[in-house]
């Protein structure tokens, strides 16, 4: 009997004495959009654009085929029988409608990451613009999906000038390990209010944790697990909101 104690008593220790196993943060799953192939209008008649949300060059109709050459988010870079090139509305030819307001579309709140910089250059279908930011960062800049642009002065010494500023979105990464830790996107159009602003970024409205006249900012767990939500308004203390952010931790603020 004393035997059996000892036996187990000793199992017992050997046990706690291994190492224990250190459970991996899962990494992010990220999500697979069609960008190239045959699709067909689904729609009785969707226009063609020389660019995203551009100039209207003509129709194509409901059962027309076409050649997918590169997707920018809802927007398909396209030709057939009728046109050489020219874009047209995704979900107007059966594609998924993307929400580019939705933090789901950027970020995994299960591994609470955002998705890496490859499945962005290909849901964007453009390797974006590049902006050095502090040596060790980057900033990447996407404007091919039809958000628009709006006018703003800009002073120059004694003069003033109109400077027209193109909406897209940005993804602020660190260099050394290449992972994201912030992203901005513009509204096409300014939206009011709050609650509105929040729902059109397919989220459920819950009472904010910090305002002041530039933002309102859910932060971290308050509407996603690991991630912080701001709105920008369009100018101080506006109902107006122009721009949506998201990030990882709140130092990441821009002052």
């Amino acid at each position: 009997m004393k035997t059996a104690k000892f036996l187990m008593l000793f199992a017992l220790l050997m046990t706690a004495c291994q190492p224990k196993a250190v459970k991996e943060k899962p990494k992010p799953i990220t999500p697979v959009f069609m960008t190239s192939g045959l699709a067909v209008i689904s729609v009785e008649s969707e226009n063609v654009r020389l660019s995203p949300n551009g100039k209207v060059v003509g129709q194509l109709l409901r059962g027309d085929t076409l050649q997918i050459i590169k997707r920018h988010a809802n927007w398909l870079y396209f030709k057939n029988d009728f046109f050489e090139s020219g874009y047209i509305w995704g979900p107007s030819a059966g594609l998924d409608y993307i929400n580019i307001y939705n933090p789901f579309t950027y970020y995994d709140s299960i591994a609470t990451e955002f998705y890496p910089i490859n499945y962005f250059t290909t849901l964007f279908g453009s390797t974006g613009e590049r902006r050095s930011l502090r040596g060790t960062e980057t900033e990447i800049f996407f404007d091919e999906m039809g958000l628009g642009s709006h006018e703003e002065i800009v002073l120059e010494v004694m003069d003033e000038q109109l400077e027209t500023v193109k909406h897209g979105i940005i993804l602020f990464l660190r260099e050394p390990d290449q992972q994201l830790y912030k992203i901005k996107i513009d509204f096409f159009k300014p939206i009011q209010g709050i609650k509105k602003a929040i729902e059109r970024c397919g989220l459920s409205y819950r009472p904010f944790s910090l305002e002041d006249g530039g933002h309102v900012i859910w932060e971290k767990g308050t509407l996603i697990e690991g991630l912080e939500i701001d709105l920008e308004r369009k100018e101080w203390e506006s109902e107006w909101f122009s721009t949506l952010w998201l990030r990882q931790t709140a130092e990441e603020r821009d002052n």
